[in-house]
């Protein structure tokens, strides 16, 4: 695989692992604010967490452009390393190999992260129950008591 691609690649997840970071720490503030039932404070840091979401979103695409110009065997390398794989690889490929698995690992803590904030302020209407069972409706801990 070229050094170039190599090198492309490397620089499109860091900055994604920054993005992430980024949604990982809004989602924190959300939990925070969720425990303190401040509806307020919840909805601004969701609204804030769209840009890096997006951002990493798009950065996926890049990933993904590159991956579909790049040549049958290094694009099949490429794409192993960046999954976890590959053998005999170079030390940046090393270096991407490891940072794409923090990667994935950081995208799973956020997800679980974004999971359990969803069942606790969505309750019965979270996503994460609507997609199991769409016949759920409950009360968002937001709602106001009688």
């Amino acid at each position: 695989m070229r050094t170039e691609d190599v090198g492309e690649l490397l620089q499109i997840r860091r900055i994604q692992m920054l993005r992430l970071r980024e949604v990982q720490d809004l989602t924190a503030q959300m939990s925070q604010a969720a425990s303190r039932r401040d509806e307020t404070s919840v909805k601004m840091l969701l609204s804030m967490r769209e840009e890096p979401v997006r951002q990493a979103a798009e950065l996926e695409e890049r990933l993904k452009g590159i991956l579909g110009r790049m040549e049958g065997p290094d694009a099949a390398r490429a794409s192993e390393i960046l999954h976890g794989g590959g053998e005999d690889v170079s030390g940046e490929e090393e270096l991407l190999r490891l940072l794409s698995g923090r990667y994935r690992q950081l995208l799973e803590k956020i997800v679980e992260a974004d999971r359990q904030l969803s069942l606790r302020i969505g309750d019965r209407r979270s996503f994460y129950r609507l997609f199991r069972d769409p016949d759920q409706a409950g009360r968002s801990i937001f709602a106001r008591r009688p």
